[in-house]
């Protein structure tokens, strides 16, 4: 897709691939050499600024000069209109550093709405054409003025702005703080101005969620199960068990041996006298000193006390294991823990079995002995987006939840919708399920099953939080959803104008001298259309 960009230039988008091209003799210097050298002279006045996209390579071709950039994870700025006003105004900071560093700078950049790409990954607006000494920009537009027309375009339905106030017809969102946020702009006489407004709209914003969330809280509390909620995450660590802290300790240690570049560097003595390994040490000690007076005094033991015995002896020997694995002696861990049996343990250590399983690989056995592992399996596929492995897994076993992680990876939205009836939903699920509906245009089966999904609630906590996961990936899906439809409609309605204005074209009678500039302003609409389209589908999977 080609735009006229800075009066005699183009601009060419190719997902992520963007090329600027403009005529040689519309430089300062005809040489692609000094050009080069004067763009990287005013990157390092810049600082590598990463508000800004910098050209990979300057090269020379049919007499221009183009300018080719990489934009991973990129959309056009316009894409922001996607986006409710809660999320936008962070957004906005980002064009205020780069009004602040132009004018700091004395750097003047193109305020052109093809000029400006939203970085999805890393939440932040990006310049890509700024006057540097070998090229000039041809627009007279200050730093503010430019930051106040975009900060209407973000919030607008308009596609050109003379600095003024919109019309309330004209707002995205019709909200009273949405109107008073662009009456603030407006009447802002410098950039710094215009940061206060914007830090004021981020104070309201989250004071509103703030509140929200206290309004959530209270009416837990009015629930039994609520309060008992609540009470255990008001409680300090302390309270916590001694084995509990060992075994969350162990759960973070297994996270980390998982991730990429750890290394264990403790020795025994730094883990046996750190707060953790006391809580080991303690219980330890104590079992010893009860199994010596119990079997001193008491030499004929009940049934009931060999069980207890038994048991005691049990979790003496697990707590030995995890002392083990503590120390870097996993393999050690691994195979003593799978030793003792998985019924024979309780339902923390049966967990941590579990984990060390899924941690060595061995999924069928995991999953033979606790099909929900299957749901941590199943994550850990799609974080290092392991599609062959995860395909291979499901030739080996029946599991509905990897069959839909499976189909998550390969953007089948048919089949992760087929695999849908799962017994519980986190939030990375709950959202590709919703994305299915809307990609599809199953709005309608959507509501039909979030309803259904309603009804499972059982009154449990667990149950709640799934239903507020699923609600909530809903309403911020459905925006996009809405979006897409209004947009496939206009490239409907772009497409028949397209064709009336082509027969016009091929109409040798019709005289009119502007209708094949007429086609080619409409084809130029359509391909921004059909671009904004994509954008948009892109936003909707990123989630």
């Amino acid at each position: 897709m080609k735009n006229q960009l800075n009066r005699f230039g183009e601009i060419e988008v190719a997902k992520n691939n963007i090329v600027y091209s403009m005529p040689v003799n519309r430089f300062k210097s005809e040489d692609r050499e000094t050009i080069e050298e004067l763009y990287k002279k005013k990157l390092s006045q810049l600082d590598y600024n990463e508000y800004f996209a910098f050209a990979n390579s300057i090269t020379e071709l049919r007499a221009h000069f183009m300018f080719s950039y990489e934009l991973r994870d990129c959309v056009n700025f316009l894409s922001i209109r996607n986006l409710k006003f809660e999320e936008v105004v962070p957004l906005l900071k980002t064009l205020v550093q780069i009004a602040k560093i132009a004018e700091e700078t004395n750097t003047k950049v193109l305020w052109d709405i093809n000029n400006f790409y939203i970085n999805l990954s890393e939440r932040y607006i990006q310049a890509l054409l700024f006057e540097f000494e070998g090229m000039e920009i041809f627009s007279h537009k200050s730093a503010l003025d430019g930051l106040k027309e975009f900060i209407i375009l973000s919030v607008t339905t308009l596609n050109h702005v003379i600095v003024k106030k919109p019309s309330k017809v004209d707002f995205i969102e019709k909200r009273d703080e949405v109107y008073q946020f662009i009456e603030d702009v407006l009447k802002a006489k410098e950039i710094e101005h215009v940061e206060a407004v914007i830090d004021n709209a981020l104070t309201f914003i989250e004071i509103a969620a703030e509140r929200e969330y206290n309004e959530k809280m209270e009416k837990k509390k009015r629930t039994l199960i609520g309060k008992l909620s609540l009470s255990k995450n008001t409680e300090k660590v302390q309270s916590a068990s001694l084995s509990d802290k060992m075994k969350k300790e162990l759960f973070e240690e297994s996270q980390k041996a998982g991730s990429k570049g750890y290394k264990e560097k403790k020795s025994l003595m730094d883990k046996l006298t750190s707060p953790v390994g006391i809580a080991v040490l303690i219980p330890v000690v104590l079992v010893v000193m009860v199994g010596y007076f119990v079997t001193d005094g008491f030499t004929d033991f009940g049934s009931e006390d060999k069980t207890a015995y038994a048991k005691e002896k049990n979790e003496l020997k697990v707590k030995d294991i995890y002392i083990d694995y503590l120390n870097g002696d996993k393999e050690k861990a691994y195979s003593e823990l799978d030793s003792i049996g998985y019924k024979n343990l309780s339902g923390d250590d049966q967990d941590m079995l579990i984990k060390w399983y899924i941690e060595q690989k061995k999924y069928v056995k995991a999953i033979s002995l606790d099909k929900n592992s299957a749901y941590l399996i199943g994550d850990t596929f799609v974080k290092d987006k392991d599609k062959a492995g995860l395909e291979q897994l499901n030739n080996q076993v029946d599991s509905k939840v990897l069959k839909f992680d499976l189909a998550v990876l390969n953007k089948d939205y048919q089949g992760v919708i087929a695999n849908q009836d799962l017994s519980k939903l986190n939030k990375r699920r709950a959202y590709e399920l919703v994305k299915a509906y809307s990609l599809t245009n199953n709005e309608d089966d959507l509501e039909k099953f979030v309803n259904k999904f309603e009804k499972k609630d059982d009154g449990t906590e667990a149950a709640q939080k799934q239903i507020e996961i699923l609600q909530d990936a809903q309403s911020t899906v459905s925006t996009y959803a809405d979006s897409l439809k209004d947009i496939d409609k206009q490239i409907e309605d772009k497409k028949k104008e397209v064709q009336e204005q082509e027969k016009k074209v091929k109409d040798k009678n019709n005289k009119d001298e502007k209708k094949e500039e007429e086609l080619k302003t409409k084809q130029e609409e359509l391909k921004n259309l059909e671009q904004q389209r994509e954008d948009t589908i892109k936003m909707v999977e990123e989630f």
